[in-house]
């Protein structure tokens, strides 16, 4: 068979192949096939006579076995693969030399395949695919490549299925300046299946603190340093005022992709401290452009903007003043790259994030350059645009915070916001009910809302109350308007108590860590979806599922001091008090100002960390258990690199604990940890927190063997393992330190 390349990249059957990759909500940026068939080597012997007619660099390609992490991509050059998709390991595939994208000819190489295949090319997200490979038959697999180059670059898996026997022929390269293609060839029906519909993970610095404001420059470098002296966090991010100081006397600003060099004289050395003191940054941006940007010629001459019928850009909206704007059509495959270029000064400079505004839908007036016309399709193009850019910025996750407007897929490009509430206690109980829509996999599993609300100024209270409660959310940002409040929720515009129960409560979010995050591995890894966050109606969420759960009551009324709490059955344990209550019914729960309804279902185990200044900046050791033992009980940790998305490809570990309180013992084991990870502890301090002990259980063991009793639990900071009881808590604390490959048991 003759690979036939004869559309060109506006041809219809083009715009057909594409509309049928995209539909399936796959990446469609960027495409590349990799012609390399030297008589194969490789066990899987898929692949023959390799003819590769770039005579100049030929000898570096060659046909390869075990498709892995960590393979050099290329024959000239030392980039590695730092992300293969799960169910491509192991695969036959071809090393190509990047110095053969110089190559202009029509066919670069051939191959033959020895038994029915599925080839894919692996071609640069950051150009637009050549048009061989946008025609003749390829179409986007949904999965990707990534690999090491200072700036990593993404590779779409595009996917076409041949005869055994039939001759592959791959064109060159389409951009003599993007990085080379690269081929893997699988046994015919061997595609993975698409994404599991399980939620896509986030990075790990997510599930810490996250702040947005519209200050400047200056503003900024002050609200750093603030934040890192006092207080914890992992993101800040500039809203739309990066662009300009004006919502209405430059318009054509919004959004032209520049940093307003009034405001931000050196934004990348702004960038830098922000980095230096380890938060993560990033800024608000709209799928528009104005028509004064510099930019929209480039867009409105090259078809990269929503069209009409007659073929003339259909004018978006907007706010801030502006008159006419161009919406990016995400389905054209040109428009990946123009976009991209417009936000590759921002990756370079460190960002990683994008806040993205509007509800993502095109003109109703406009038709897709693809001809699906589709809204759900443009807004989860919409999503997963950015989302990709960021996880190449982030080293393998994206994130990014859209509306909650729904689309197919959304909760494989995470997250969600629930967009601009109002400073009143109405406006928290509106938010909550926004968010318990949430959860679902044309949504988001991990999402938050304004803490303090968006629109007007909290009081202390509210703002204390709003915290409390956004602690247990999946993400918790801080963040208010510019023009009818203070552009920011910072701790310190409120009072000294609202500090310290920010404090308080930030801390205590940053210390289940541990719990927080493996629940949201849980959900990913297991089926039917167990979200790390769900709701009992629209007043409750709980953290966790299973054995061990955290039952979250929000205070939504001022002055209130107490709280009327609805238990599902079992009995649940307060958190703060120690307080037991049976479940099944309606209990009172106690809640000053620096206390939320938080109930513990009997029976859990909740791992926790050591206090953090930001996600990241130590290990989990030791690692805290907090037991409420009744009956036999377990809860597993998983755990992974926090960074790359390698855990898709089983790189993770997990670690189980159980408790059983029979027979008048507790015993609490730890089992061996299965799987490994880059970054993996090879051993951890372990701190058991057995609650509810009223009886001193004289003799604690540890595989048998007694264990030394201290008469403090500053004595047993100081030591490296032993035991103490706190009568007047009711609490048995152990501490010892095994290697995580190894499994242990302690009864007391």
């Amino acid at each position: 068979m003759l690979l036939r390349c004869s559309s060109g990249p506006g041809s219809s059957l083009r715009r057909l192949c594409f509309a049928a990759f995209v539909a399936a909500g796959w990446p469609a940026a960027s495409l590349g096939l990799f012609p390399t068939c030297l008589p194969s080597a490789s066990a899987a012997g898929l692949v023959a006579n390799l003819s590769v007619n770039d005579s100049a660099n030929s000898t570096d390609w060659s046909v390869q076995s075990n498709l892995a992490t960590g393979n050099e991509q290329y024959g000239d050059r030392t980039y590695t693969l730092t992300s293969v998709p799960s169910g491509f390991g192991g695969s036959e595939w071809i090393r190509t030399a990047n110095d053969s994208k110089a190559f202009t000819g029509a066919t670069l190489a051939t191959f033959t395949v020895t038994a029915d295949a599925d080839v894919y090319v692996a071609a640069n997200d950051s150009f637009a695919r050549p048009g061989w490979l946008a025609a003749g038959g390829w179409t986007d697999s949904g999965s990707n490549l990534v690999n090491s180059e200072s700036s990593p670059k993404t590779f779409s898996l595009f996917k076409k299925t041949f005869p055994a026997n039939a001759t592959v022929t791959l064109g060159n390269n389409g951009s003599t300046s993007s990085s080379m293609f690269t081929v893997v060839v699988r046994p015919a029906g061997s595609q993975p299946p698409p994404p599991s519909g399980t939620p896509v993970l986030p990075p790990k610095w997510v599930f810490g603190v996250l702040y947005g404001s519209y200050h400047n420059q200056a503003d900024v470098l002050s609200d750093v340093q603030k934040l890192r002296a006092s207080y914890s966090g992992d993101l800040y991010w500039i809203d739309s005022s990066w662009l300009s100081s004006s919502y209405t006397g430059t318009p054509e600003r919004y959004i032209c992709f520049e940093f307003d060099p009034g405001q931000f004289p050196d934004p990348a050395g702004m960038i830098q401290t922000l980095r230096d003191n380890h938060f993560h940054f990033g800024v608000w941006e709209w799928p528009w452009v104005d028509k004064g940007c510099k930019n929209f010629a480039h867009g409105r001459d090259n078809d990269l903007f929503v069209e009409d019928t007659s073929g003339n850009v259909v004018d978006a909206g907007g706010w801030h003043g502006n008159t006419f704007t161009g919406a990016f059509d995400y389905t054209n495959s040109a428009t990946l790259p123009f976009w991209r270029s417009l936000n590759q000064p921002l990756v370079d400079m460190g960002l990683g994030f994008f806040k993205l505004d509007t509800g993502g839908g095109y003109p109703s007036a406009g038709v897709l350059h693809d001809g699906s016309n589709s809204q759900d399709r443009y807004k989860t193009l919409y999503r997963k645009t950015a989302f990709d850019f960021s996880a190449v910025a982030n080293g393998g996750r994206g994130f990014v915070l859209t509306h909650t407007q729904k689309s197919t897929g959304a909760d494989q490009y995470p997250g969600m916001w629930t967009g601009d509430t109002t400073a009143t206690f109405d406006g928290l109980i509106a938010e909550m009910k926004k968010a318990a829509a949430l959860n679902t996999s044309s949504t988001a599993a991990y999402w938050c809302g304004d803490t303090g609300g968006y629109n007007k100024t909290p009081n202390d209270e509210l703002y204390i109350r709003w915290l409390e409660y956004t602690t247990f959310t999946p993400c918790q940002e801080f963040f208010g308007a510019k023009t009818t409040s203070t552009g920011a929720r910072f701790p310190w515009m409120f009072s000294s108590q609202a500090q310290t129960i920010f404090k308080k409560f930030t801390q205590l979010r940053y210390r289940l860590l541990p719990f927080r995050y493996s629940n949201a591995q849980i959900a990913f890894h297991n089926k039917p979806v167990q979200y790390p966050v769900h709701w009992i109606g629209q007043t409750q969420l709980v953290n966790g599922s299973g054995d061990s759960q955290i039952l979250v009551q929000p205070i939504t009324k001022a002055g209130a001091t107490s709280a009327s709490v609805a238990l599902p059955s079992g009995t649940w344990i307060d958190f703060w008090t120690g307080t037991v209550f049976a479940g099944g019914a309606t209990r009172t729960v106690q809640a000053p100002i620096d206390r939320v309804p938080v109930l513990v279902k009997a029976g859990s185990i909740l791992p926790m960390g050591p206090d953090l200044r930001w996600v990241d900046e130590k290990p989990a050791d030791p690692l805290t258990l907090d037991i409420y033992p009744q009956g036999t009980t377990s809860y597993t940790l998983y755990e992974d690199d926090g960074v790359t998305a390698d855990y898709k490809n089983g790189a993770f570990s997990r670690t189980t604990f159980s408790c059983n309180d029979a027979g008048g013992q507790v015993a609490v084991s730890i089992g061996a940890s299965t799987g490994t990870y880059n970054g993996k502890l090879t051993a951890r301090t372990y701190l058991l927190k057995v609650n509810k002990q009223a009886t001193d259980p004289g003799n604690v063991t540890r595989d048998g063997t007694p264990l030394t009793r201290f008469s403090s639990r500053s004595e047993l900071d100081a030591a490296p393992e032993g035991w103490f009881y706190d009568a007047a808590a009711d609490i048995v604390w152990v501490k010892f330190r095994i290697s995580t490959s190894s499994a242990t048991s302690v009864v007391l």
